[in-house]
Order: C-alpha cells, then sequence, then structure tokens
C-alpha cells in the first residue's frame, strides 16, 4: 500500500502544528462550555434561518447561496437524503442556535448522492486479503466512498465558485463521516469550513486533528484506520525482510490496536490522507461511542484475534451501539460548531446609510414664509375679485 512519505519538521510547520494543537484545544473549551451553560447566560449565537424545500441532491447543483451550506452524508445502507443520524446531527444544530440573539443565518442544505453501500462488501473479499495483500483488493464499500469523495469535491467546489461568501457546515455518518473526512483532508481552502460532525467515523485514529466527544477511549481507532495501520505494518515487515509473509506483523499489529497501544507515527503515516490536518484548523468534532465496532474497532478486533469472539458476534453486538446516537450524543458537538459561527462567517452586508436630514437655516424659513404668504394673499384677492359684481354703464 502506497504511504505518503514524511515531511522534514520545519519552523512553519511547527508553527501550524502549533496552531492546530491551539484550536483544537479552543474547540474543546468550546464543548466543555457548551455542554454546561452558565445559569441565566443568553446564548450570543447566530439563529439558522433553514431555507424551505429541504436538502437537494448533490446531482443537482445550482441552489441559490446563502450564508451557510450544509451538507450530509449518511452512512452505509441507510435512506436518502440523510440517514437517521445525520438527520438528528442537523436537528441538533437547528436546535443549538434557536435560542441565538445573533444575526440571522440563512442555511441551504445539500445531501450527498452516493450509493452508500452495505460495509459487509468489505468482508467479502475476506480479511487476509484485506490485510496482506500488496494491493488494497477493490470493494463496493471503497468504490462507494470514492464516489462520495467526488461527489462532495463537486458540491464544495461549486460553492466556492459561485458562493465566494459562503461558508460549510458538514456531518457524516459512518461511511459518510469518511467521505468527509477524505474530502477535507484533501483541501486547502478549510477557511471555508465552519465545522464538520462526525459520527462513527471508520477513519477515526489517535492523532487525528479533531476533537473528540461520547465514551470512546482517546485512543479508539476505527475500522478503516485500523486496515491502513495493519497494512503499513505488513508492508515495512516484507520490504525489510523481517516478515516476509505478513502474518506475525499482523497479529502483533492488531493487538497493538486492541489494546490502544499503537505506534503513534506509523499510525500518522499509514493515515495521512485522513488526517485533517487543516491549515486553520476549524472546529471537527468526532462522536465516538465506546464499543462501537466502526470508530471503536480495538476491542473486538483484540476479541477476535485471541479467539474470544467470531465477526458475526461482533457485528450483532455493535449494530444498536453503531446505529444507537441520539441527541445527547450530537448536543456538545452542535453547541461548539454554532458557537463558533460567529468568527467563521464573514460579516454582514453593511445596512444602507439612512437618508440624512437637511439643514434649514432661518433665512430659508423666512423666504419660505413670507412666500406663503403672498400665495395666500394673492389667492384672497382673487376669489375677492370674482365675488364683486362689475359695474355697468348707463346709455
Amino acid at each position: 500500500m502506497h504511504t505518503r512519505p514524511s515531511r522534514p519538521r520545519s519552523p512553519a510547520g511547527s508553527r501550524r502544528r502549533l496552531a492546530r494543537s491551539a484550536a483544537v484545544l479552543l474547540a474543546g473549551l468550546l464543548l466543555a462550555t457548551s455542554a454546561a451553560p452558565t445559569a441565566g447566560a443568553e446564548p450570543s449565537g447566530p439563529r439558522l434561518d433553514w431555507r424551505p424545500g429541504g436538502p437537494t441532491a448533490s446531482s443537482r447543483p445550482g441552489a441559490p447561496c446563502a450564508d451557510l451550506l450544509f451538507v450530509g452524508a449518511r452512512g452505509s445502507g441507510e435512506d436518502p437524503p440523510y440517514g437517521r443520524t445525520v438527520e438528528r446531527t442537523r436537528q441538533a444544530l437547528a436546535d443549538a442556535a434557536a435560542d441565538g440573539t445573533g444575526r440571522d443565518v440563512v442555511a441551504r442544505e445539500v445531501w450527498l448522492d452516493f450509493p452508500a453501500v452495505d460495509p459487509h462488501t468489505l468482508t467479502e473479499v475476506g480479511l487476509d486479503r484485506l490485510l496482506l495483500e500488496p494491493e488494497l483488493p477493490t470493494t463496493g464499500y471503497l468504490h462507494s466512498v470514492d464516489i462520495g469523495v467526488q461527489q462532495l469535491s463537486q458540491v464544495l467546489d461549486d460553492s466556492a465558485a459561485r458562493c465566494p461568501d459562503e461558508r460549510w457546515v458538514l456531518a457524516g455518518f459512518s461511511q459518510g463521516a469518511q467521505v468527509v473526512t477524505s474530502t477535507l483532508s484533501r483541501r486547502t481552502d478549510d477557511w471555508r469550513l465552519a465545522g464538520a460532525v462526525l459520527v462513527g467515523d471508520p477513519a477515526l485514529h489517535p492523532g487525528q486533528a479533531v476533537v473528540r466527544t461520547s465514551t470512546a477511549v482517546p485512543e479508539a481507532t476505527g475500522l478503516v484506520a485500523t486496515l491502513r495501520y495493519v497494512r503499513d505494518a505488513v508492508a515495512r515487515g516484507r520490504d525489510s525482510g523481517e516478515d516476509p509473509e505478513g502474518a506475525a506483523t499482523m497479529v502483533r499489529s492488531v493487538i497493538e490496536v486492541g489494546v490502544g497501544e499503537t505506534d503513534r507515527t506509523r499510525m500518522l503515516a499509514a493515515a495521512a490522507d485522513h488526517d485533517l490536518d487543516l491549515p486553520v484548523s476549524p472546529v471537527v468534532v468526532s462522536v465516538c461511542r465506546a464499543g462501537d465496532l466502526v470508530c471503536d474497532a480495538g476491542p473486538a478486533l483484540l476479541r477476535m484475534a485471541l479467539g474470544q469472539s467470531a465477526l458475526e458476534a461482533e457485528l450483532a453486538r455493535t449494530r444498536p451501539v453503531h446505529g444507537g446516537y441520539r441527541a445527547g450524543d450530537l448536543r456538545p458537538a452542535a453547541r461548539a460548531i454554532v458557537s463558533a459561527l460567529p468568527e467563521r462567517l464573514p460579516p454582514p452586508a453593511p445596512a444602507p446609510p439612512a437618508p440624512e436630514p437637511v439643514a434649514v437655516g432661518a433665512e430659508t424659513l423666512v423666504a419660505a414664509g413670507l412666500g406663503v404668504l403672498g400665495v395666500v394673499l394673492a389667492a384672497a384677492w382673487w376669489w375677492r375679485r370674482r365675488r364683486t359684481p362689475r359695474s355697468t354703464s348707463g346709455g
């Protein structure tokens, strides 16, 4: 598997990493303060004015511009437009802004019209092939993700070209979260991004530039990130000649993920195209519940590696967890993004100036008064002449 070569550290890179860390810390503080509002405090965020008509499909571009573009990417096998979890995320954002006292922000909505196929297509090729083959086998799931990335990129490109003052809020669940993660990690115009919510993201990994919420441990690693980490380790073992078959390295790497002791440097190299290392470091929140096999794969993989459980049992165990994200899981992320909107949105257009009152001097008033008086006297004289009978001469 091809890995992006490590880049030499530079002062600019160090400043960028420092800025990213500061932004992540700030987003964490926003999460903490928004989750426990001060008694008697008045909300000061904007009010979201959702454009009527609901979301439009990504396959139908050209909708009128707005202040905010909300794009939702549903999870595997979910019904369009958003699926349940992204719809709940959108509602959490609406609720977080419902009591805002700031400016009105018009939001338009787009849903990604991509296949969002079932992830079981990964298992059709076999776990050993996915982890051990030099070239990653083609699967329906990975192809679906590629289509989603292409469509989301087109939506954002269209917004950037037609609506330069529009800012973005993105939400993705499961496969949709991976689509959002992959797309953002490739872009350089992240200053347009007002925030993103990633729920049950299979690309989640230690060192990723996100703020984590919900109950998963900080070392939680998603299925796709684990796949990349193991494949990278297997490739290194083969290249060095230490493990030509790769089986021992595969088991060791799975155990490292399972116990939360991955090599941070190797993880960042393996997942470089999912790092979300964005220059402007907007608020990106990853919501992952403990026991969600999709975003917290380690414990389940460890049980399978030790022969304590089978894949079918783990899938049955994780189904209610992965599909059970509710308002309580999503509310902190929504509040953090809404709280950060004022600094992400461009300033509103200035209101047209009110007409200035005309200053009238005393001389003007006197002249106007004399003019009115003259008109009145002339009218009275004319009226009097009409009422006076004309004299007639005799003869």
